[in-house]
């Protein structure tokens, strides 16, 4: 590229980037400045984006002021970056996953446990009594608590499952 951003010269390499013809990328006019070691651009293609690494080396061709600009096709290193950058993401949700299934499956099973008791010393205490409905609705509301500890019971086995801690699970 010279002072005036005429385009001298470009390679194969560059067209296949821009996907253009070289007669289509030499009518553009294209002025930079001095660039850092690796400026990011962004490329438009028909339907899509390239991602690039820009440098540009201010030197002296044919006795004046010119611009050699290279660009680095670096979409496919972005895309494996933000890749591995979700796969720890969901290594992360996983554990905190698993973590939150143990931290309520303790409690859990001291409910369940209880709940339980309760429910044998209410036939108990039952068995030996005329009051039937005060029992009854004490039944009813054990028992559905009994079916929300359940439903608890199975969210944090999904939990598990999705953190993929297999020997939990089993348990």
């Amino acid at each position: 590229v010279d002072r005036d951003g005429n385009i001298k010269f470009v390679n194969e390499g560059a067209l296949s980037l821009f996907g253009c013809t070289r007669e289509e990328f030499m009518a553009e006019r294209i002025l930079f400045t001095a660039a850092e070691a690796g400026t990011e651009i962004r490329i438009p293609r028909k339907g899509s984006e390239v991602l690039g690494e820009m440098r540009v080396m201010e030197f002296e061709w044919e006795g004046e002021r010119a611009q050699m600009v290279t660009i680095r096709d670096i979409t496919r290193q972005r895309d494996m970056e933000m890749q591995l950058l979700t796969a720890d993401r969901l290594v992360s949700l996983g554990t905190l996953a698993a973590g939150v299934a143990h931290e309520i499956n303790n409690p859990l099973a001291a409910v369940i446990g209880n709940l339980g008791m309760a429910l044998q010393d209410l036939e108990q205490w039952q068995e030996g009594s005329n009051d039937t409905e005060f029992p009854a609705a004490l039944r009813e509301m054990l028992s559905e608590t009994a079916d929300a500890a359940e439903r608890i019971r199975l969210i944090v086995r999904d939990l598990k499952l999705f953190s993929r801690h297999e020997d939990d699970v089993k348990k």
